[in-house]
């Protein structure tokens, strides 16, 4: 039997909908993109690729937050990124679930790490705890788990529509949304 596949039609009339339909990458693409990443890039994109998390949402998560969802994961509490660390085996073998709220539309939804993506947190938390960069180091548990190389966390960067200081009216005229 021979099977014609349409072809399919890409949205359109909306703006937003049409920015979201650009080039996917590849899964040879993806591979290359870890393969050569650093160990902060390599835990963003697993965690995002494998997660279905978004940026802004992998910007605010807090080491806290994994610690009480990978705790949960093993039924023990782990208090201390050290503690982690020793749970690696046990991590391996689990499903991390974090309950997230996506700010953006003020939604709430679950996600799932895979051993996978854990694997890589932990590779880059052991980098922010040993490595040479001691402006990474974790001082405080409530703090941001992804930081620059400065030791600042990343904050969700503003939409491209929203300009605080530029009133509605002349954002056209500026070229803003």
């Amino acid at each position: 039997m021979d099977i014609t596949m349409p072809k399919l039609r890409q949205p359109s009339g909306d703006i937003c909908l049409e920015q979201n339909y650009g080039k996917l990458i590849t899964k040879e693409e993806l591979r290359t993109l870890v393969s050569m990443a650093p160990p902060r890039e390599k835990a963003l994109i697993y965690l995002m690729a494998l997660s279905g998390m978004a940026q802004a949402e992998a910007r605010r998560l807090t080491i806290r937050k994994f610690l009480d969802a990978a705790g949960d994961a093993i039924g023990r509490e782990l208090e201390t990124v050290e503690d982690l660390f020793n749970a690696r085996d046990e991590l391996m073998d689990e499903i991390i679930t974090l309950d997230i709220v996506r700010k953006k539309v003020n939604y709430r939804y679950m996600t799932f790490i895979p051993p996978e993506a854990t694997k890589e947190i932990l590779n880059y938390l052991k980098e922010r705890m040993y490595g040479r960069n001691e402006k990474i180091r974790i001082r405080d548990y409530e703090g941001a788990l992804f930081v620059k190389r400065t030791g600042t966390a990343h904050r969700p960067q503003r939409r491209h529509d929203q300009h605080p200081h530029v009133p509605s009216h002349q954002r056209h005229d500026r070229g803003l949304r």
